[in-house]
């Protein structure tokens, strides 16, 4: 693919991405996610002709990015395990992967002698071609705003029995969920629409699996933590799958949870 091809497809989604930003100013989620949508199709179209001209020499490295979740989103113990399987589920399916770490500071003094203190940090790293990463970004970042004021909408109609906090952790695992279905519908049927893109998927998923084993190579799979939220969780569901979102367009094997 020649450099002005390249930067011509970039442009289109860096313009999407500005009306992302220009529609959250306005209010409009519904247009944020038409353009998330838009520049998802680019983004196939972009790393299908790029697999395709490109020499074995010539392809994108793949990468890492630590994420802030609390610089991003403000996240806490409560809301970090639905944040996490969305990033996850985001990721999965546009040619990244999310790994989550965890690891223990022992705080020592001035004299570099151990306090008996510790830290606990939490750490997403998100790990794949660097345009894709950029895509995750902006898709997951926006969806987390998105699931948290369809939550606050949700809670003000709801007239069931459960608390306000166990229908929130519900409501927004529920959500969570629903994408992720939606996710895979969509990555299914665009397995069926473009050609080759069943093999790319292959060969960009081992790419990032070969990297994460360098980086990681005792890493074990970990599983989410159940609720027991099932009002919530059920509407939180639903009200995922009907997010104008329409997705990404590769798999991966799980990290976080299916």
């Amino acid at each position: 693919m020649s450099n002005d091809k390249l930067d011509k497809i970039q442009d289109k989604i860096e313009k999407l991405l500005r009306l992302q930003q220009s529609a959250e100013k306005i209010g409009s989620l519904e247009e944020a996610a038409l353009a998330a949508a838009n520049a998802n199709k680019l983004m196939a179209k972009y790393n299908l002709e790029v697999s395709m001209d490109q020499a074995l020499d010539q392809e994108e490295k793949v990468l890492w990015e630590l994420l802030s979740m609390n610089e991003l989103h403000g996240w806490n113990k409560t809301e970090a395990g639905w944040m996490r399987q969305l990033y996850h589920h985001i990721a999965r399916y546009n040619f990244c992967k999310i790994i989550y770490c965890k690891w223990v500071e022992y705080i020592r003094d001035d004299d570099d002698l151990y306090t008996g203190k510790s830290r606990l940090h939490e750490e997403l790293k998100l790990f794949g071609e660097k345009t894709n990463m950029k895509m995750v970004m902006f898709m997951a970042s926006q969806l987390v705003e998105r699931l948290k004021a369809a939550h606050k909408i949700s809670w003000k109609v709801y007239h069931g029995h459960e608390k306000k906090n166990a229908y929130k952790r519900g409501y927004l695992a529920g959500g969570v969920q629903g994408i992720a279905s939606k996710l895979r519908e969509q990555n299914e049927a665009n397995k069926v629409e473009y050609t080759g893109l069943s093999e790319l998927i292959v060969v960009k998923d081992a790419k990032v699996n070969d990297k994460i084993a360098e980086i990681y190579p005792s890493l074990g799979q970990t599983r989410s933590r159940g609720l027991s939220a099932q009002d919530g969780r059920s509407q939180g569901y639903s009200d995922g799958r009907k997010m104008n979102i329409r997705g990404g367009v590769t798999g991966g094997n799980k990290q976080l949870g299916s």
